[in-house]
């Protein structure tokens, strides 16, 4: 019996001993379940906010109001103010604000602290010695063991003189720390040296905490501090990156990370990019905040391709549609002397403020096309001795042909007969489709001739985020309805163009690198007037959602879009009983005039001609002679007439442009002559 109860007790013993071990296992796996579900709501939260972003937009956003003017100050006059010290001036704190005009009235309007003075200094050098000590690079280079550099402040300032140029400075934005009298109070941000001139000022007031933080980020990115890419307070940024937070989340649940490998035309990126396309950067699973704003951007392209394209099956019919809604929504500018700022965008920057050059037209339409399946590839003239090739234009990829469809006229290179779009092959063998394109001097000659396009340069627009490990695994997880196209194979595509014709190379295209690169190193003009630029979205949440809803095609289905619009129309400084600022005012007419011409838009789209050109004649042309879209209008204005039928009236507005598009609208005005002999 002994022998049998310690037999009996070693069986169980290794029985327990079993089940014990096979525990952790099961446990094992059921936590991995868990962590892999858990991970795959994430995933899918994310794409659904991703789809969604209208909804996510911050309506309760209030603008900044103006609290003291010359409209509410003790005479109806500019207040014009000193800074000067509130102790004694070797301690070189100037932060005393006293009203030389004696107009202020500070406790009676009850200015505090917190309140923004707008102080705008006229003197050029006076603003780049304030920028120069405010600077980070003042800290670094001019506070020395021995005090302040004085050279190296000299030096800092004529750099700063520079960059500031010939521009329209905004004010500088202080802080009121504390009031002492009706004409007196006491700033939170010292200046570095008293300011004796008097200067305009204003007093601002912050409705609530996201508009005191909008204008700061505004202030700091005009200075030159914070981070210069995906900065801009949109009213839907906290949305964007909970998108990016909950990627991570689902990144790190999943059991196993999906297979990948670089594409293999990464090895042959110049040598000034690899570090862009370094094979540690494009392998990364964690998601990057600069990710929100790629995504949000293939969002707002997948969105405008599938309701332009529509039920369209044929690619070349789809690949025109595209290409039309671009020239029509992308106002060209052929001189970025007066627009500097525009180097800076990325397609989503080109869509949301509706202007581009024709490189970036076609970059439009090359993320465009790709939304919709098609391969849309960049040709450049190769440039003399080692230089870039020249951007000439987009070209489809169908059926082994190229056709080439002109960003800078704004019309496809037409066949021979002028009834279709022409091929490469078309064109290299009948030197008479280019030369159709000539309006008759020798100014206004077609700048490309057939015998140009035997050693073309094929460029393929590709950023390293379409080549990333990050996107791949995003584009294998989503559903069909919520397709998007994230990634790009340049290698494929080029081994296709390279057979054709005509292409001596095909590499990557330079512009969205460069486009990022000098994103990163902007100058004071170029982040002056980009702030400017989006300072309208940044303050009217209403507009932005309008201008997002626009881009979903939301409009031919519902009127949000439109509603959104109308209510920047009516919010124009006209329609207020109460005065404005001229800051206010100019901030709002911007609105107005935006929301006339995107409505127009909007019309023609729908088919809905009559409202278009009430929209693009008065509301925008007549409303806004000379203003920011009295090219797009024009133009606009002349399809909506070509297509009413009123050919007269629109030859008349083609013939007449003077915009960067004039040589193909008057090759348009040649195609509606009544002698067919004249069509290009």
């Amino acid at each position: 019996r002994c022998f049998f109860s310690l037999a009996l007790a070693l069986v169980l013993s290794l029985l327990t001993g079993c089940l014990n071990q096979g525990t952790p296992p099961t446990r094992s796996r059921t936590s991995a379940t868990s962590a892999a579900q858990s991970g795959q709501q994430l995933f899918e939260a994310a794409i659904l906010a991703l789809n969604d972003l209208p909804s996510a937009v911050d309506l309760r956003l209030r603008t900044p109001t103006v609290v003291l003017d010359a409209s509410t100050s003790r005479n109806g006059k500019t207040v014009m103010a000193t800074v000067g010290a509130r102790h004694h001036e070797s301690l070189r704190r100037f932060d005393l604000l006293q009203v030389v005009t004696r107009n202020g009235r500070f406790g009676r309007l009850k200015i505090r602290a917190g309140d923004r003075v707008r102080y705008f200094i006229a003197d050029r050098g006076i603003v780049a010695q304030i920028n120069v000590v405010r600077s980070s690079r003042f800290r670094q280079l001019a506070q020395g063991p021995d005090g302040l550099n004085e050279e190296v402040i000299r030096r800092l300032v004529d750099l700063e003189l520079q960059r500031i140029g010939e521009s329209r400075l905004a004010p500088i934005e202080l802080t009121v720390a504390k009031v002492i009298d009706d004409n007196t109070l006491v700033l939170a941000e010292s200046l570095p040296f008293p300011v004796a001139s008097p200067q305009r000022m204003e007093i601002w007031r912050f409705a609530d905490e996201r508009v005191e933080e909008i204008s700061r980020r505004l202030a700091r990115y005009t200075r030159g501090r914070g981070p210069m890419v995906d900065w801009e307070p949109t009213p839907d940024e906290v949305a964007v990156q909970k998108v990016v937070d909950r990627l991570n989340g689902w990144v790190r649940r999943r059991s196993t990370s999906n297979p990948w490998t670089a594409d293999p035309m990464v090895d042959q990126v110049p040598s000034e990019w690899r570090q862009a396309f370094a094979s540690k950067r494009l392998s990364a699973a964690d998601y990057q905040a600069s990710d929100a704003r790629r995504l949000q951007e293939t969002v707002w392209l997948r969105d405008i391709a599938r309701w332009v394209g529509g039920d369209r099956l044929d690619e070349l019919a789809v690949a025109r549609a595209l290409f039309d809604w671009t020239v029509r929504n992308i106002q060209l500018v052929d001189d970025l002397s007066q627009q500097p700022e525009l180097a800076l965008h990325r397609p989503w920057q080109i869509l949301l403020y509706g202007v581009g050059t024709a490189e970036q037209r076609a970059w439009v339409l090359a993320q465009l096309a790709r939304q919709q399946g098609l391969d849309v590839v960049i040709l450049a003239l190769p440039g003399a001795d080692n230089a870039p090739p020249t951007f000439w234009l987009p070209a489809l990829l169908s059926a082994g042909q190229l056709y080439l469809l002109d960003t800078r006229l704004g019309l496809p290179i037409p066949t021979a007969d002028g009834q279709g779009i022409a091929t490469l092959a078309e064109t290299r063998n009948d030197p008479e489709i280019l030369r159709r394109l000539d309006l008759g001097k020798s100014a206004e000659k077609y700048p490309v001739q057939a015998g140009d396009l035997n050693q073309l340069v094929a460029l393929v627009a590709v950023s390293p985020f379409e080549l990333s490990r990050r996107a791949q695994a995003i584009e294998r997880q989503l559903a069909s309805q919520q397709q998007m196209v994230l990634t790009a194979a340049p290698a494929e595509l080029a081994d296709r163009v390279q057979k054709l014709d005509g292409i001596a190379k095909v590499r990557f295209w330079d512009l969205p690198l460069e486009t990022e690169q000098a994103a990163r190193r902007p100058n004071q003009q170029q982040r002056a007037n980009e702030a400017a630029r989006f300072l309208v979205f940044a303050t009217d949440p209403y507009l932005w959602k309008a201008r997002v809803l626009h881009f979903a095609g939301e409009f031919r289905q519902g009127t949000m879009a439109k509603t959104l619009y109308r209510r920047a129309r009516q919010l124009a400084p006209s329609s207020q009983k109460s005065p404005r600022s001229d800051y206010e005012q100019t901030i709002r007419r911007q609105a107005r005039m935006h929301a006339s011409y995107w409505l127009g838009l909007m019309a023609f789209d729908e088919g809905n001609y009559g409202s278009a050109a009430d929209f693009f004649e008065h509301r925008t042309l007549q409303a806004f002679p000379e203003g920011s879209w009295t090219a797009g209008a024009r133009y606009n204005l002349a399809r909506t007439l070509e297509a009413t039928g009123a050919v007269q009236q629109a030859l008349e507005l083609y013939q007449a442009d003077q915009s960067a598009q004039q040589h193909g609208n008057r090759l348009r005005a040649r195609r509606l002559q009544p002698s067919p002999s004249n069509a290009p």
